[in-house]
């Protein structure tokens, strides 16, 4: 070692003034390059990389969702999110459906509607007050029909077993006698009415559609999730009656719900191409869908572009994990599927079926501590406990993706 470096002291010795010049130059140059490389490295991640939120908090789907997500989220400091492999191996699409069925099945009750939460009397006893237990100590939603019947016709499109069309007519039937009372009560289940005339041309859920329409158009909720899930409804009843009026308020709330400042849990943000700054919230995915859904006509060709440009940007499998719970990241699985088959391209049905498997991943109990019967509310499986809810509503919502 020693006799190297006296090897460089006598070469550096040697060196004449011109070439001292031009080392320092060279070193100059080199180090000038280092950091344009790294500048620019960070001005990629400015413009194009989500930078994702941890923050948990509870949601599940329309009444639920307006006990927990109608309050302003503080937006907290960005922090990046990579994807942990899975701790367990991912279940099949099929075992996942025909658990999850059986799951939805477990929780019919005799009165003809459903329990919103399995084990509830043990996460919720009596000595307990209503305050400490989920969903404020209510156990059944009766709109909660409308998803039970969205999952036995997913199933039925699959198997065509008579008996899944019969349990959605049955479920659907109920509801709907319980609707007549007040058409507000399913201002927010009507594509669940939507696919089963798609499916059973039965005249009846055609003119449900049309009532609780009509009373829509002149009714709609402040709520920006429930905004753009009108805007869709509207869209899908002009779709089947062929009437502009329904589009032409579909577009309009879909234009107020974009405008109003999200009151749901926020996810992530991130710098678009153009430098502006893009917050992701629970109700953003809503948006997306109520667009795709709205948009799917010739003369819309540039709308749709622009949601398809918006969800490419947000990037959401490389940052999966800021979604925190079901019902922020299920419509934007379901515009992919609905993109897939309005531009026939096997991209969108690739992506789609890339969400799902991270989100049966992500919310698909399979551990020792949830037993293997359904999507979970919103905790990580690492993080997992014994009272972690499992909604229907998001597992009804999960066999009809799987149907796709």
């Amino acid at each position: 070692m020693k006799d190297h470096l006296l090897f460089i002291k006598e070469r550096l010795a040697k060196i004449t003034a011109k070439q001292k010049v031009g080392l320092a130059l060279a070193f100059f140059l080199i180090f000038g390059l280092l950091i344009v490389i790294g500048s620019k490295k960070t001005r990629e991640i400015e413009r194009g990389q989500p930078v994702a939120v941890k923050e948990e908090l509870p949601g599940g789907i329309f009444a639920p969702v307006l006990r927990f997500l109608g309050v302003n989220q503080p937006e907290k400091e960005p922090v990046a999110l990579t994807l942990t492999p899975p701790l367990t191996p991912t279940p099949s699409f099929p075992s996942v459906m025909e658990k999850t069925l059986n799951y939805i099945q477990s929780q019919y009750r005799k009165d003809g509607f459903y329990d919103y939460y399995p084990d509830y009397e043990r996460v919720c006893p009596p000595n307990k007050r209503k305050e400490e237990c989920p969903f404020k100590g209510v156990q059944m939603f009766e709109t909660t029909n409308a998803w039970t019947a969205l999952a036995y016709l997913a199933a039925y499109k699959i198997e065509k077993k008579a008996e899944y069309l019969d349990y959605a007519k049955r479920d659907l039937d109920f509801l709907a006698d319980y609707c007549q009372i007040d058409l507000k009560r399913c201002f927010w289940v009507l594509p669940q009415f939507a696919e089963a005339y798609e499916i059973t041309g039965e005249l009846r859920y055609l003119f449900f559609l049309k009532d609780v329409g009509e009373a829509l158009l002149i009714n709609s909720d402040p709520n920006p999730m429930l905004k753009n899930i009108e805007a869709r409804e509207l869209a899908l009843i002009s779709e089947v009656t062929g009437e502009k009026r329904f589009s032409d308020e579909a577009e309009k709330r879909f234009v107020e719900a974009k405008a109003i400042t999200p009151t749901g849990q926020f996810y992530y943000s991130f710098s678009a191409v153009n430098g502006e700054k893009t917050s992701v919230y629970s109700n953003t995915c809503w948006n997306v869908l109520a667009g795709v859904q709205l948009y799917q006509k010739p003369d819309k060709e540039r709308e749709l572009e622009r949601i398809e440009s918006f969800l490419k940007t947000i990037n959401i499998p490389q940052v999966f994990n800021a979604y925190t719970h079901p019902v922020g990241i299920q419509p934007c699985i379901e515009s992919y599927f609905l993109l897939g088959t309005l531009r026939g391209k096997e991209f969108y049905r690739g992506k789609a079926r890339e969400l799902l498997s991270l989100f049966i991943d992500r919310f698909w109990a399979v551990d020792s501590v949830q037993p293997e019967r359904g999507a979970v509310w919103y905790s990580q499986k690492k993080n997992r406990k014994e009272t972690d809810p499992k909604v229907l509503t998001d597992n009804c919502y999960l066999v009809y993706l799987l149907s796709k």
